[in-house]
C-alpha cells in the first residue's frame, strides 16, 4: 500500500476553508489540528480515530463538529451533556 501523496496540511486547509466559508469563522489552531486529523483519517481510509474533545463552555466544540459534518456531507452524531 502506498502512502497518500497529498501534503500533510491539505486536510487542515480543507477544514479551515469550509469553516470560514460556511460559518464565517476562523478556527483556533486546536480546531484545525483535530479537524484536519479527522478528515485525514476519513479521506485516506486509515483506521478509525476516536476523539474526545473536552473544552469549557464557549470553547469552540460546536464549530468543530458542525464543520466536520459540513466537510463530510453526512450525518454526524455528537453526544453532549445538553
Amino acid at each position: 500500500m502506498t502512502a497518500p501523496t497529498s501534503s500533510p496540511d491539505q486536510y487542515e486547509t480543507e477544514f479551515n476553508h469550509k469553516c470560514f466559508h460556511t460559518f464565517s469563522k476562523q478556527p483556533y489552531k486546536w480546531q484545525s489540528d483535530v479537524g484536519g486529523s479527522m478528515l485525514r483519517s476519513k479521506r485516506t481510509k486509515q483506521r478509525a480515530i476516536h476523539q474526545l474533545c473536552i473544552r469549557p463552555t464557549g470553547g469552540g466544540k460546536s464549530l468543530l463538529f458542525t464543520t466536520l459534518a459540513a466537510c463530510l456531507g453526512r450525518i454526524t452524531l455528537c453526544i453532549t451533556p445538553l
